[in-house]
């Protein structure tokens, strides 16, 4: 079966990377990076 996107969330920090660098909004892409860098 194929779980619902939330489900994205709770993937490790790797797979959450994946799937926020393949996603369209890029300040999804902003926001994660800006976090790993603050880290």
């Amino acid at each position: 079966e194929v779980s619902s996107p939330n489900d994205e969330g709770d993937l490790p920090s790797l797979e959450s990377s994946q799937a926020i660098a393949t996603s369209p909004p890029l300040l999804l892409r902003v926001l994660y990076f800006s976090e790993v860098l603050n880290e």
